[in-house]
């Protein structure tokens, strides 16, 4: 994973989003080192761009592994770090390579990135959290690092079935929670974290 390519990305990423959001971060603790799971809601098709736009420190995300295989995207996402991902029943090779690569990631000290949801909402509502999350901070012992997405339910990117197409720099806010320690890790603690987060 080349940290450059991904600033350079973020740069990018930045300056075309830039006319048409207003993208804010308040409260976001990232520690400049040592391992962590990041976690948000998902709202959008645009949230990983998001949180890449307002935490510098290099994250790895993982993503749903249909996506990841496009043509074209995929060399994108690889040297981006994506690890993609599917269910065991659906390939449970995938499911397994994902596993380890966010193992590995969190034992040489990096950060991996999760939308413990599993799914882009459909009614703006915070569907049931899975365990990935769980999994992966207690079997390596590190904290997770809540974080909440305002403002792109509605927008183009989301599921919303009405969604407004306007131009002009639409508010989005990620709002950052106090990490949570391994021993407390659950998915019902991590759910309430990041519901808190979207109702502040």
């Amino acid at each position: 994973m080349s940290t450059v390519f991904q600033k350079t990305i973020r740069a990018i990423t930045k300056a075309t989003t830039y006319p048409f959001y207003k993208i804010k971060a308040r409260n976001l603790k990232i520690p400049e080192q040592g391992a962590f799971v990041g976690i948000a809601n998902h709202a959008s098709y645009l949230d990983a761009i998001v949180i890449a736009c307002v935490v510098k420190r290099p994250m790895r995300f993982v993503m749903y592994w249909k996506i990841y295989e496009l043509p074209l995207l995929k060399y994108i996402f690889k040297a981006l770090g994506a690890i993609p991902i599917a269910s065991p029943r659906e390939n449970r090779e995938v499911y397994q390579k994902a596993v380890r690569a966010m193992d590995n990631e969190i034992q040489a000290g990096g950060a991996v990135f999760i939308f413990p949801e599993g799914m882009i909402t459909h009614d703006g509502a915070l569907n049931e959290f899975k365990s990935g999350a769980v999994r992966l901070s207690q079997k390596n012992q590190c904290p997770v690092i809540p974080m909440g997405i305002n403002g792109v339910w509605g927008s183009v990117f989301s599921r919303a079935k009405i969604r407004t197409t306007a131009l002009w720099r639409r508010r989005i806010e990620v709002l950052g929670g106090d990490k949570v320690e391994h021993q407390e890790v659950t998915q019902e603690r991590l759910f309430d974290e990041v519901k808190t987060l979207l109702h502040r």
